[in-house]
């Protein structure tokens, strides 16, 4: 599978920043909303990192830096400002909660998944069992993830990651209800779920937590059952004593007066309750558009656009009108509607990875920017190595980007 110099670029990507850590409780770091997938546990089994200095990586220079155009400034921002960040997350986990994670390895990686925001993994470190956490670059190059909203998140989950407290590893659910307790951005999982619901995912509102599987779904209900009477103590002395190996469920069932497992049904009313607040109107908009490009062609979906279509959808509403010209040949008008979008829209679609596709294909053609489509070619090899765009557009341009 063609990959942009990724080996390179992994190896150059490695950063860490090793001192202590903990949780903290709501109030979203600036940043964008972007989606944030589930939590991804490595194996214990890894390669340890016992004898790995507090800077596990330097930085490459510019010489080395296998992107000298495109995509590289954003990489070299992040570079500069990780293990900065990574302090910042530790010292304000632990200035709410308390908590800490000594001798946590945390460094940045290109992980080949744009669907992972980070992996966390054991490690031996100082003859003692301590978290590794990998943070993933992709998704945050391409804006759909902000750094400090993943530090926190994995810096959250990480707290729970020694399985001696309990005889045994922590449930999904308190792994999710830490990670976000620690990001302060219940609102946003709340809207991502809401939105997931829509699109036709029933498990966004299952409420279990003995299925796995439903883990960020009961993660956001028990939070908000720890939050609703406004204590945010009780969230603290949840994350606290679940650290130290008293049994989720039954500690929640008691902080938030619903002895004997009954917590559930309550968290459950209240998670639904909250996803019926969340706005839908943009992502159903966008889901009609396409219905009706689908049936009527591009005259039928320009006549049935609204005039003044709600901000969060303008971008996606775009790039099917692009999509439209572009089946018909005309290229000079998807051309423009692509190139009108700032920079950063493909972090804000529901597609982005055919959005970078689209671009690329149609720079690619007669009257096009090839040096345009190339970098768009470099950033969804990098971005989006998963995402079958990228796989149709190699087989039908096997050099583009490559040269």
């Amino acid at each position: 599978m063609a990959r942009f110099a990724l080996p390179a670029l992994v190896a150059l990507l490695l950063l860490a920043a090793c001192t202590g850590g903990g949780l903290g409780a709501r109030g979203a770091p600036s940043g964008p909303a972007a989606p944030v997938g589930p939590l991804e546990q490595g194996s214990p089994d890894a390669p340890a990192a016992a004898a790995a200095p507090d800077a596990l990586r330097t930085a490459p220079t510019p010489s080395e830096d296998p992107y000298p155009t495109g995509p590289d400034p954003r990489l070299g921002a992040l570079r500069t400002v990780f293990e900065d960040e990574v302090a910042a997350a530790r010292t304000r986990l632990a200035a709410v909660t308390g908590l800490t994670l000594p001798g946590a390895l945390v460094e940045l990686a290109a992980l080949g998944d744009e669907g992972v925001p980070f992996r966390i993994r054991s490690a031996v470190r100082e003859g003692r069992r301590v978290a590794r956490i990998t943070v993933n670059a992709e998704p945050l190059v391409s804006g759909r993830a902000n750094l400090a909203r993943v530090l926190l998140r994995a810096l959250g989950a990480a707290a729970y990651e020694d399985p001696a407290p309990r005889g045994g590893p922590a449930p999904a659910w308190l792994k999710e209800l830490a990670a976000t307790a620690a990001a302060g951005d219940l609102d946003q999982r709340v809207e991502e779920l809401a939105r997931r619901l829509d699109a036709g995912e029933a498990r966004a509102a299952r409420v279990d937590p003995a299925d796995p599987q439903a883990a960020e779904a009961t993660g956001a209900a028990a939070l908000l059952l720890l939050t609703e009477a406004g204590r945010p103590g009780e969230v603290r002395r949840f994350l606290r004593f679940a650290a130290e190996g008293d049994d989720p469920s039954l500690l929640l069932g008691r902080l938030a007066r619903e002895p004997g497992g009954e917590w559930v049904g309550r968290a459950r009313t209240l998670l639904l309750a909250s996803l019926d607040e969340v706005d839908l109107a943009p992502g159903r908009l966008v889901r009609e558009a396409r219905r009706v490009l689908a049936e009527l062609g591009r005259a039928g979906l320009e006549a049935w656009l609204p005039a003044a279509p709600p901000a969060a959808a303008a971008a996606d509403l775009a790039h099917l009108r692009a999509e439209a010209a572009a089946r018909e040949g005309d290229l000079d008008a998807a051309r423009a509607l692509l190139r009108a979008l700032p920079e950063d829209a493909a972090a804000r679609l529901s597609d982005p990875a055919g959005a970078l596709a689209l671009g690329a294909r149609i720079e690619a053609r007669p009257g096009g920017d090839a040096a345009r489509a190339r970098h768009l070619a470099q950033r969804l090899d990098f971005e989006h190595p998963r995402s079958p765009a990228r796989l149709d557009l190699r087989r039908e341009h096997p050099l583009l980007g490559l040269e």
